[in-house]
């Protein structure tokens, strides 16, 4: 064996690192699929985040840190050892490589070091970054409708209910029938109303900057400038903002916790009134969805949650805007409630018990089922197996809580108007990702089919509803266009949109 000095060791070190670096990719692109380079580095400041504020610990986000430890560190922790024993016993690799072995150390940098190229090429694309021309020109101001005034003269009731990863083409070529059933709503006494044309935003790939696309109007993307800001956007006006200024009582209820993804940095800047998360619903009051992403409560519980909400915030006799954002349906499929689902999905389940501590084997009967659940959430490696079944059964069990909400509005008769809308899609191949979404208001509108739409007319939609008046022609705000109404809209407007770059311009800049 070779000498092991300072030489060898800073080898070693720069050996490990690009293993680091290209496995990191690996995993960004197993969570995420192909991103843009805005929501790459947000990934990567989110990264930092979550482990310099610990918050893996306090959101018990077992399954996602268990992920990239065993991808990013483990992984190219134990590649190292191996091509360290290639490397550093001489005798035997001679014999075995001769020549090639007095250039291993380059080679394997060279191999390495085109690997990720390749696979940071294939997984993040630039937008509009091509044409330096048009990069250089300040999109975001030359489509920026500022707001004049926060003051909604007829102020009306609002619900907004954004559903984990439901893209309406995947649910499709999933299961017809899925489909149909929550296509085909109806209300004694409300109007169903659906964009046909409705479309993910370009940098609303994951929840967190979806939710800011919905309830803000703009994009979230990272840049020099601002990812070492401690909130979100200070300067800018999002709906709950508008809303609170004029004496709404705002709710936000979510079975994720608020410091996932980093997510507190917006809502404890532009808060709700109330805010119940899964910390919030971590006590014995609470019964846990053993199963789920975060060991919180399943989605039938935070709509059950959500009807005693709405029933509280009508008794104040006082305008309200209730947010709901559910879990279960997030891909691969698996963490929806196998016990409380059992009368709802087709066929049954079988618990895949990897952990087989002696322990536990000698011990078994002193476990509840419960308990053996959440053992096997913890010691399983449940978050990359799943199926089509899998899938069709969360999304029906979803669907079947999402409905009997609607329908204790329907019977209740409450005055409200309800925005539906998947968050992003689901992890299909698809370019261009149409969302579910519907509109149910007591109201007779128009919605807009002969243009796309996208994630970013959400937000003036809401506003529309709310009784604000938009007063630009084409029913503008920020970057987006209400959805209701006949006003014509550029052919091109979703390319424009959807390729807006941030990062050189001043007016985006100001509103951090």
């Amino acid at each position: 064996m070779s000498q092991f000095n300072l030489k060898n060791f800073l080898k070693l070190t720069a050996i490990f690192s690009l293993f680091i670096i290209l496995f990191l990719l690996v995993w960004i692109d197993l969570k995420f699929g192909r991103i843009s380079y805005h929501v790459f580095l947000v990934n990567i400041q989110i990264l930092i985040n979550e482990f310099s504020q610990n918050t893996f610990d306090t959101t018990k986000d077992l399954k996602i840190m268990s992920s990239f430890f065993k991808i990013v560190f483990i992984l190219p922790l134990a590649l190292t050892f191996i091509w360290s024993i290639i490397y550093f016993f001489q005798n035997l690799n001679k014999k075995i490589f001769n020549f090639v072995y007095q250039y291993f150390f380059i080679f394997s940098v060279f191999i390495l070091s085109t690997m990720i190229i390749i696979f940071f090429l294939n997984l993040i694309y630039f937008s509009d970054t091509k044409n330096t021309k048009i990069s250089n020109q300040d999109t975001f101001k030359k489509n920026f409708i500022k707001m004049n005034t926060s003051k909604i003269e007829n102020p009306q009731n609002l619900i907004l209910i954004i559903l984990e990863s439901y893209e309406s083409d995947f649910i499709k070529d999933l299961d017809q029938e899925l489909f149909k059933q929550i296509n085909n709503l109806s209300f004694k006494n409300f109007n169903t109303y659906q964009i046909d044309n409705f479309y993910l935003g370009g940098s609303a790939s994951f929840s967190l900057p979806a939710q800011i696309v919905y309830l803000c109007g703009i994009y979230l993307q990272l840049n020099k400038s601002n990812q070492n800001n401690l909130f979100f956007f200070k300067k800018h006006l999002c709906l709950q903002d508008i809303l609170n200024l004029n004496n709404y009582n705002t709710e936000l209820l979510m079975n994720s916790p608020l410091t996932f993804h980093s997510s507190h940095r917006f809502y404890l800047k532009h808060n709700f009134k109330n805010i119940y998360d899964a910390n919030f619903f971590d006590t014995p009051l609470f019964e846990k969805n053993f199963y789920s992403l975060f060991n919180t409560i399943n989605d039938e519980d935070l709509f059950l949650f959500g009807k005693e909400r709405l029933t509280n915030l009508i008794k104040k006799k006082q305008n309200y805007f209730l947010t709901l954002m559910t879990l279960d349906t997030h891909a691969p499929g698996n963490y929806y409630d196998k016990d409380k689902c059992k009368k709802i999905i087709s066929s049954d389940y079988s618990l895949d018990l990897k952990f087989k501590s002696s322990y536990f084997l000698k011990n078994k009967n002193l476990f509840s089922k419960k308990e053996i659940n959440l053992i096997n959430q913890v010691f399983s490696n449940r978050d990359w197996v799943s199926s089509d079944i899998e899938r069709i059964n969360s999304f029906k069990c979803t669907n079947k809580h999402l409905i009997d909400f609607l329908e204790f509005i329907d019977e209740s008769n409450f005055d409200t108007n309800i925005v539906i809308v998947g968050d992003h899609g689901y992890s299909s191949d698809k370019k261009q990702k149409k969302l579910y979404n519907k509109i149910i208001t007591k109201k007779k509108i128009q919605i807009n089919q002969q243009n796309l739409f996208y994630s970013l007319d959400i937000f003036p939609t809401l506003l529309d509803l709310s009784g604000y008046e938009l007063k630009d022609s084409k029913k503008g705000m920020y970057l987006g266009n209400s959805v209701i109404g006949n006003h014509n809209l550029p052919a091109n407007r979703g390319k424009i949109i959807n390729n807006i770059y941030l990062s050189h311009s001043n007016t985006y800049n100001e509103l951090w």
